[in-house]
């Protein structure tokens, strides 16, 4: 029986609360988060790693996560970067969006709420994926 791998999603966050939560609410799907505390941390596992999705607390410092976002979805090989935030505001928001965030969700999270993110990069992934496949015709 052929099985797919498991997606690598990292967490980025100096908060241990946080990469437990996330730990285990993914672990309730059978995913292990990739951890990793500071943004350079982030971006040498990108490198290295196929990375399908990033996890990012705007708890880091601001300038750092608006950069990683930025490299991350001007990649070769792009990654979606939610970030995570316990402030509900609209202003943040809009400015990771404007940053080439994915998306922005609440802590603490549901698994809901995660499994709603992934699904929506997959299609996201599976429609860049069409529009080269068009464009190279």
């Amino acid at each position: 029986m052929f099985r797919m791998p498991l997606p690598d999603i990292m967490v980025v966050s100096e908060n241990l609360e946080v990469h437990q939560a996330f730990a285990s609410t993914l672990g309730e799907r059978g995913l292990a988060p990739i951890i990793a505390y500071t943004i350079g941390e982030a971006e040498a596992i990108v490198s290295r790693h196929a990375v399908m999705l990033a996890f990012c607390s705007d708890e880091l410092p601001g300038g750092e996560i608006e950069r990683f976002i930025r490299n991350c979805s001007r990649s070769l090989n792009p990654v979606p970067v939610v970030v995570v935030s316990r402030l509900d505001d609209c202003r943040r928001y809009l400015n990771f969006l404007q940053s080439g965030a994915f998306d922005y969700v609440l802590y603490p999270l549901r698994l809901d709420e995660i499994e709603h993110v992934m699904r929506n990069v997959l299609k996201d992934v599976h429609c860049k994926k069409m529009e080269q496949a068009v464009s190279a015709r």
